[in-house]
């Protein structure tokens, strides 16, 4: 900065009733309430014109500024120039919402520090290969993948769940023929029954045995809702 273009900014922070330290290539204007103070910083000043007609942040020279902004723009810096992406982030002034086409978060985390957390270190989900997985308190509590939904475990089955399960409501398992099975329990009773679909009780319990891998099934004992039992008949 030139001798006379530090005297000019000195008379106009004078006028502004603001005070100055203006040394080499800085110049630092003090913020009114003192809690902290504001830069602006050349490089390599040439002549009196480059503060008039330029922008510098931290040393660096902006080469880019677009002259016209979308509304709704989230603005991007390279460190070098500034740009808009509306196709990938987008800001909906209208509708107050965050669009996006493509969101994309380049870390995979790991369990003690998960890629996408909340205000937890280590509670949130991270990737490993090709499955999503849930950490909480840095323990893995479910792991999705492509075989399915493993809990407290990597899954072997769609559901593949490690520890005990509790079912506050009827609880109802489809057959592949069709049957449904339902158990339905609380303090002092509990029911078992098989239907049709998974609220029609069928009015007895059928225990069934496949003949052999990919034979057929046989029930070998029946319980009616009379009382009788049958082992091998009806």
């Amino acid at each position: 900065m030139s001798r006379e273009t530090a005297k000019r900014a000195k008379r106009v922070l004078k006028a502004m009733g603001k005070t100055s330290d203006i040394a080499g290539s800085e110049m630092i204007l003090p913020n009114t309430s003192g809690d902290h103070v504001r830069s602006i910083k050349r490089a390599a000043p040439v002549d009196d014109k480059d503060l008039v007609n330029k922008e510098y942040v931290d040393s660096k020279e902006v080469e880019s500024f677009p002259t016209s902004i979308t509304s709704g723009s989230v603005i991007f810096s390279d460190g070098t120039n500034l740009t808009e992406d509306n196709f990938n982030l987008f800001w909906n002034n209208a509708t107050n919402e965050l669009q996006s086409h493509h969101i994309k978060i380049v870390s995979d985390g790991t369990q003690a520090a998960p890629a996408l957390k909340f205000n937890d270190t280590n509670t949130g989900f991270f990737k490993v290969a090709d499955s999503i997985r849930l950490s909480i308190n840095n323990s893995t509590k479910m792991t999705v993948d492509a075989t399915g939904v493993g809990i407290g475990t990597s899954p072997m089955e769609a559901l593949d769940v490690n520890g005990g399960i509790l079912a506050r409501g009827p609880l109802a398992v489809a057959g592949v023929t069709g049957t449904y099975m339902s158990h339905e329990a609380s303090d002092i009773t509990s029911f078992f029954n098989y239907g049709p679909d998974a609220s029609t009780r069928g009015g007895g319990y059928k225990f069934y045995i496949r003949e052999g891998d990919g034979g057929n099934s046989i029930s070998p004992l029946r319980i009616l809702n009379n009382g009788n039992v049958g082992i091998g008949v009806t």
